[in-house]
């Protein structure tokens, strides 16, 4: 029986318990083609924010804390700070017997918004020093290839900060893109490190011409990339998982 280990596909709403005699199943056909690893779900952004310290992939400060007076300190210091999920900003709530999704996108943290809160302590949280940028860059990698497009977000105010506060009514004007090679390199470089052969990039060029790494997930969306672009991403995927046969 020739399957193709497509682990990173196998949907979410899957019960944990059932799914895993075909997890296990997937995780012995390794010599097959396949697209990460139902454990690569796992792996976290602070972890991403620590390897790129060690390839020279320029990330936004970021703050960990639950101390309102440390985030004071950093809003002093940089002057508008994000914050965002420190994982998965997607989260699967039951209430009475109903599936409830929720998600969570960057919000922006400034001095006036800090005076509001009265609690000296909070729940850890991630923090990040807004980047300021000329537009965002989506990236699908899979084994070294990178299909990727430039999503002009900034002249929105609904998507300013993160574009997946979508404008139905004035969607983001979006480009097929081309990534320095040095760039590339570097994101070669992390997602070996990471022991990932696919995932999605989520990138911003600056204003001042830097490009600067947010994030990779092993799960990334591709279809909306594949769609605008004309990238093909679907053919890319399927003879990766074939052989090209």
């Amino acid at each position: 029986m020739n399957i193709p280990n497509t682990n990173s596909f196998i949907s979410e709403s899957i019960d944990e318990n059932n799914s895993k005699p075909i997890v296990d199943f997937l995780n012995l056909k390794l010599n097959k083609p396949q697209i990460n690893k139902f454990s690569d779900n796992n792996i976290g952004k602070l972890h991403q924010l620590e390897l790129c310290k060690l390839i020279n992939l320029k990330f936004p400060e970021t703050l960990i804390t639950t101390s309102l007076a440390d985030l004071k300190k950093f809003v002093t210091v940089h002057k508008i700070v994000i914050t965002k999920p420190i994982e998965n900003p997607f989260s699967k709530h039951i209430v009475n017997g109903k599936d409830l999704h929720f998600f969570t996108s960057s919000k922006l943290i400034t001095s006036n918004i800090l005076k509001k809160y009265t609690s000296d302590r909070f729940q850890a949280s991630l923090f990040q020093k807004y980047t300021e940028k000329k537009f965002e860059i989506r990236s699908f990698y899979l084994n070294e290839t990178f299909k990727s497009m430039a999503i002009f977000s900034q002249q929105n105010e609904k998507t300013k900060i993160d574009y997946r506060n979508y404008d139905r009514e004035r969607p983001n004007r979006i480009v097929p893109f081309l990534l320095p090679k040095s760039i590339e390199k570097k994101l070669i470089k992390l997602m070996k490190l990471l022991g990932l052969n696919c995932g999605s990039f989520d990138l911003i060029y600056s204003v001042n011409d830097e490009y600067v790494f947010l994030e990779v997930n092993p799960i990334g969306q591709f279809q909306w990339l594949s769609r605008n672009c004309n990238h093909n991403i679907e053919r890319l995927i399927a003879e990766t998982l074939t052989n090209g046969e």
